[in-house]
């Protein structure tokens, strides 16, 4: 078992996540009317932070010493053990694997421990179908063979091998040109950027979200993006520009995290919400020459909506 396991053993026994600013510290509650919480920690340095014994001081004040229980993971339970604040505690031991509950400590709270006992874990994710790095190997490959072959600064070159243009598209319907320009970067500088950020950000919103729904969520967005910067351009009399990358795609996954990172209370991992929204904002509100920037704001507006039909936060839902 890790936190996170542990942490939706707690949501089906009916706690609710809340905030907390202390790092690597996740508090549940239980209800409104039945006041009692649960404190998760994974980093035993944090016994001697300030911030975090204040946290827990005032937790013990508003809820009572007896509804608050600290959980810690920790290496070794035996130090561990000598550092704890004064508080209700349990250990769970990561060499073990066993969670260890002392004499003086309470052997239960409120039917948790039968509960964590019993409990089940969903599906691992599956590291080996990483659907994620799959499209940034197939993007790579794409410019390294065009590379080989032509100039991938060229427009017309780019044009030749799936670049999309509104008269391509709109007037004389060649539409499979939607999904090969996904595919098509102008230059190391572009290919480069574009999957470095795919990487890392896609690679989160995939565990969350699962590899089929990322797949929907990652061509949908794209082909998105690329439907509401051709109609742009269409309508601007822009009929010839050459547009390509997969930054529509990407901004559809960072539209995506934003409401992944909304519904687990701001944060996702190693994300949090305001980085997401300040890189977007960013990205979407400075011009830059040659910058697609309707696919930008076309692929994050879809990707969050898209998000809301097909995001369910895992811990609700569980094997039985």
């Amino acid at each position: 078992m890790n936190t996170v396991d542990f942490g939706r053993a707690l949501m089906r026994k009916g706690y609710k996540v809340r905030h907390t600013d202390v790092e690597y510290t996740y508090m549940y509650e239980y209800s409104e009317e039945m006041r009692r919480v649960v404190v998760i920690t994974e980093h035993e340095t944090v016994f001697g932070n300030d911030t975090f014994l204040w946290y827990l001081s005032n937790l013990t004040n508003e809820y009572g010493y007896s509804n608050v229980l600290l959980v810690a993971f920790t290496d070794n339970s035996f130090h561990t053990r000598t550092v704890m604040p004064m508080v209700q505690y349990w250990i769970y031991n990561n060499g073990t694997r066993r969670l260890e509950i002392y004499d003086d400590q309470p052997g239960d709270f409120y039917g948790l421990k039968f509960d964590l006992e019993n409990f089940k874990p969903a599906k691992k994710y599956n590291n080996f179908l990483n659907v994620n790095v799959i499209i940034v190997a197939v993007n790579i490959i794409v410019y390294i063979l065009m590379e080989i072959i032509g100039d991938t600064e060229s427009t017309m070159f780019l044009y030749q091998c799936g670049g999309k243009t509104p008269a391509s598209v709109i007037q004389d319907t060649q539409y499979y040109r939607y999904f090969l320009s996904m595919f098509i970067h102008a230059g190391f500088s572009h290919i480069f950027n574009n999957m470095l950020l795919l990487y890392f950000v896609g690679d989160n919103l995939e565990r969350a979200m699962g590899h089929i729904k990322y797949i929907i969520l990652y061509f949908s967005s794209g082909l998105i993006a690329g439907i509401v910067s051709q109609v742009y351009y269409y309508v601007c009399g822009d009929l010839y520009v050459v547009c390509i990358g997969a930054s529509g795609a990407i901004f559809g996954v960072l539209g995506a995290l934003i409401w992944v990172l909304i519904r687990n209370n701001g944060r996702l991992e190693n994300l949090s919400l305001l980085r997401i929204i300040l890189y977007c904002v960013l990205s979407v509100g400075v011009y830059k020459e040659g910058v697609n920037v309707m696919a930008h704001i076309g692929g994050l507006i879809s990707g969050f909506l898209i998000a809301m039909l097909l995001y369910r936060r895992r811990g609700v839902c569980y094997e039985n």
